[in-house]
């Protein structure tokens, strides 16, 4: 009964254990500027794979750490806006990868991806004698082709370079200007066109600026699509 058991425990190992249809992998290139990531790839087939990627961003945790020096708050600027405080955001990506060779999740590989990504922060303005606060958010929705190479080693430890990855995004950045001090009745309406005018020399984006007043803020938008460029680092183990 013994020798039955552990014949069927070596054969599940030899089974899912070494059978690299699995992958659970850090990423590496952005723990430098406070991402964190971790990505789950499974093998469909031998040429074709799933990765999901749900990362987490605190800058303030990076390696190369925001110092107080840099959030300047009692600063005054000729009509300048200058950053006030990060926050955090997250990412979560899914590419579908296709390996020509044949070898699993080893080799090289391309495909499509989509993505979505936000990051909270606040930035800070003067206009003629008042200050204002500036609740912003930044967020994306990708799509695109990624080409990468995976090595296996000893058929355990993965590492995944997607060394180009192009597409394009649907790209909102969405800002509220709050007056600070708060001040009754502030006439957030005057201020538009001090706040647009900022972008007149981009004509893309100033065409696609859009306000909205309320009783206790001017909300921004500006929608628009950019390039989306992606390269990373990962390493973790196969099983």
């Amino acid at each position: 009964m013994m020798k039955k058991s552990l014949y069927l425990i070596l054969l599940f190992v030899a089974a899912t254990g070494f059978s690299q249809n699995n992958s659970v992998k850090f990423s590496l290139s952005g723990v430098n500027y406070g991402d964190y990531s971790l990505n789950y790839e499974r093998a469909l087939n031998e040429k074709s794979s799933l990765n999901l990627t749900v990362g987490f961003w605190s800058p303030d945790n990076g390696i190369f750490l925001f110092s107080e020096d840099f959030y300047i708050e009692d600063r005054v600027l000729d009509e300048s806006i200058w950053l006030g405080e990060l926050n955090t955001g997250y990412h979560v990506s899914l590419d579908y990868r296709i390996h020509p060779a044949g070898e699993g999740l080893k080799g090289f590989y391309w495909g499509p991806y989509a993505r979505y990504w936000n990051l909270d922060f606040r930035l800070m303005d003067r206009i003629d004698e008042d200050y204002f606060d500036i609740n912003t958010s930044f967020s994306g929705i990708g799509l695109g082709v990624l080409i990468g190479y995976q090595w296996v080693i000893a058929k355990v430890v993965t590492i995944d370079w997607y060394f180009l990855g192009l597409g394009a995004q649907s790209f909102l950045a969405n800002g509220d200007y709050v007056v600070t001090p708060d001040q009754a009745n502030f006439d957030y309406e005057a201020i538009i066109p001090d706040v647009v005018g900022g972008y007149e020399r981009v004509p893309y984006i100033a065409n696609n600026t859009k306000t909205e007043v309320f009783s206790d803020r001017l909300n921004l938008q500006i929608p628009i699509i950019i390039p989306d460029i992606r390269t990373g680092l990962s390493v973790g183990i196969a099983f």
